[in-house]
């Protein structure tokens, strides 16, 4: 006799009545008690406008079915499954029903905290059952939804954003040992924790009117108007594609195709779509000639919500994870996403509403087993495309490598040998011109159409010290060749208190020559608090550029907004790695700690406090040269006793890296 999930609950001993329950389980009620403070702010941000064109959203479709009972029954068809190879569901620790009450929901942090709190506190514990360690008594879990924690007032608080995570195998290590999953699981985990940061996107929404209506009209588009920088030029159009990462065959996607093919979709012809004439700027006639969106002015009027614009971010998000499913959910509806990789589409369920789908908690456990299966056969498709190309190679001859060696030539192209071009050209040639167009080219960004800053606060060079920042146009404005520079930014190296630091190439026109320069680094600010901090950091670097100090401070071109976001940006001279790196805890020589304290006298004698030396907050160049960097915790003119906080940190660096001799500075 084949057993069913109807006979395994109808047994009323051991977990099947706890099941039963689990498996029933709704929300309640709410009532929409939001505060009038929760206004949406626009969700699209600085990267959600650089995706690869080959990995953006295209299209948004309908299921065509009920995602409620097809999870339903992919529950069922697991439980069988695992019922059929373990023969029993014993119960044991952790084992919890998940908590019901109808506290309000004020905003979406509220939203996302209820959700990952009760409904996916045991959820989430059925795949490492069912998939990784099913021998064992206790269900302890890999997985878990984080509750956001809830930033500033000034923060939107309409809509936030969390995901389904794997324990982080560096910071949880001690729980994972204690599940004792071996080595190769460990690496595994950590392989997910780089790859897969969220393994699935939750965009949560306010539970309010507005929050409803934006998961409500969340419907299909044929044409998907993805939103690229407002930047208009003649760009070039022969981007490099990449490579696509790999979609499940099985799953959810076999029976998307499955019910396309009973249903006979027919072939559309192509017609160019309105996503397409946005996306590509029209060229213009004069080649060079670039015009900005117009400078960002002080936000007057609200954001008026695009449930687009919510799609558009909530992909890019997916991108960033390669993730491939997305959750919408409001508190009343909540909607599941599907991503499919290699047609660029969204396949979006129907309205589902937690408080009235009879089984609510087991379409929930079913979507953890489906998401976390997914990821599991995705992973395999993917080591073993690996294992082959690994193969492949060993085979090939080495004359077929060079000549088939086509990503080989694009990294190599990606930083080409150029000549380092003079300081004085550098620095015209970033330090006179007030406009740059900003690129991203790494992992899942190449951006299509860069996007336009403006100066806001001029070179620290000494050759650009009495050039003035001319008086802010209002409106769109043409830039001509020598009016601006180009910056591709490469992958962040560094991510510190105030946002990211990035490499970055400059590409410039001096007269007839065509100048790249490489040694650069970009930090970005986002938030207006470390906006403010960036500023205060740039002054900084501006009064050693005043009072003739640069021997061990990199050299500064100023300081950029982003037309359209408002994100700031520093750039400066790439100063090499940090000591913290090359240094590790390894001694300092003599004369490596002297060239330090008189490079910490230069600064103090400049009458700036650095305020938090440490090793990581030095770096050193190819030639031996040691910078300061990070000046955000620095003062201007500080008591003169404060200067031995600097000392004693410096002091301490020494210490800790087993310094035999200390050498203390000359009095």
């Amino acid at each position: 006799m084949v057993l069913t999930t109807s006979d395994i609950l109808a047994d009323r001993t051991s977990i099947h009545p706890a099941l039963e329950n689990i498996f029933n389980y709704s929300y309640p009620v709410f009532k929409d008690r939001t505060s009038t403070k929760v206004l949406p702010l626009p969700p699209l941000k600085f990267h959600d406008r650089h995706i690869e064109p080959s990995l953006i959203l295209k299209s948004v479709k309908s299921l065509g079915f009920s995602m409620a009972q097809y999870l339903c029954k992919f529950c069922d068809d697991e439980l069988m499954a695992f019922i059929r190879k373990e023969r029993r569901l014993r119960g044991g620790r952790y084992f919890i029903f998940p908590a019901r009450h109808e506290n309000p929901l004020a905003d979406a942090y509220a939203v996302a905290d209820y959700y990952a709190s009760n409904i996916s506190q045991i959820t989430t514990r059925f795949p490492f059952k069912f998939y990784y360690d099913p021998s064992e008594p206790d269900w302890n879990s890999l997985f878990y939804v984080k509750a956001p924690s809830q930033g500033p007032e000034e923060e939107d608080r309409f809509r936030t954003g969390t995901g389904l995570h794997m324990v982080h195998w560096q910071s949880q290590a001690d729980y994972i040992d204690d599940l004792s999953l071996g080595k190769e699981m460990t690496k595994e985990i950590r392989q997910i924790n780089e790859k897969h940061p969220n393994i699935a996107i939750c965009e949560m929404f306010a539970f309010c009117p507005l929050g409803t209506k934006m998961v409500r009209e969340m419907g299909p588009v044929s044409h998907f108007n993805w939103e690229n920088s407002r930047t208009v030029g003649s760009f070039s159009n022969d981007l490099s594609t990449r490579a696509c990462p790999p979609d499940a065959k099985t799953g959810l996607w076999s029976k998307i195709a499955l019910e396309s093919l009973s249903k006979g979709t027919k072939r559309q012809h192509s017609k160019k779509s309105p996503i397409a004439l946005k996306a590509v700027p029209k060229p213009t006639r004069n080649k060079g000639i670039v015009r900005d969106p117009g400078r960002r002015g002080p936000r007057t009027m609200w954001y008026h919500p695009e449930p687009s614009h919510y799609l558009q971010h909530a992909w890019c998000r997916a991108v960033e994870n390669d993730a491939t499913f997305i959750i919408f959910h409001c508190g009343k509806y909540e909607r599941i996403g599907f991503r499919h990789r290699e047609t660029q589409t969204l396949y979006l369920s129907e309205l589902i509403d937690p408080s009235v789908v009879p089984t609510y908690g087991k379409m929930e456990i079913g979507l953890q087993l489906l998401i976390v299966k997914d990821l599991l056969e995705r992973r395999a498709t993917s080591k073993y495309e690996e294992e082959g190309r690994t193969s492949a190679g060993k085979k090939r001859p080495a004359e077929e490598n060079e000549s088939h060696g086509h990503n080989k030539k694009q990294r190599t192209a990606k930083r080409p040998e150029v000549a380092i071009p003079s300081a004085e050209v550098l620095e015209s040639g970033l330090g006179s011109r007030d406009f740059a167009l900003f690129r991203l080219e790494y992992q899942s960004f190449n951006s299509p159409v860069p996007s336009s800053f403006l100066r806001v606060e001029p070179s620290c060079a000494a050759s650009m010290k009495d050039r003035s920042i001319p008086q802010a146009i209002k409106g769109r404005k043409k830039h001509g060749p020598s009016d601006y520079f180009t910056l591709t930014l490469d992958e962040p190296f560094a991510h510190g208190a105030i946002g990211t630091v990035h490499r970055a190439s400059a590409k410039f026109e001096f007269g007839s020559t065509t100048v790249e320069y490489p040694g650069l680094a970009v930090k970005l600010a986002f938030q207006e608090e470390h906006q403010e901090q960036l500023r205060k950091e740039y002054k900084v670097y501006q009064h050693m550029a005043k009072v003739g100090y640069t021997a061990n401070i990199l050299r500064v071109h100023g300081l950029f907004q982003d037309c359209e976001t408002g994100l700031l940006a520093m750039i400066m001279d790439y100063g090499g790695p940090t000591l913290g790196t090359t240094k590790g805890n390894q001694s300092y020589t003599e004369k490596e700690q002297i060239a330090l304290w008189d490079a910490l006298q230069g600064l103090h004698d400049a009458n700036v406090l650095h305020g938090d030396i440490k090793s990581n907050n030095i770096v050193i160049d190819s030639s031996d040269n040691t910078y300061f960097i990070d000046f955000d915790c620095a003062q201007i003119n500080p008591h003169p006793d404060s200067f031995e906080n600097d000392q004693d940190a410096l002091e301490l660096i020494f210490e800790r890296a087993a310094s035999v001799t200390s050498i203390t500075p000359s009095t």
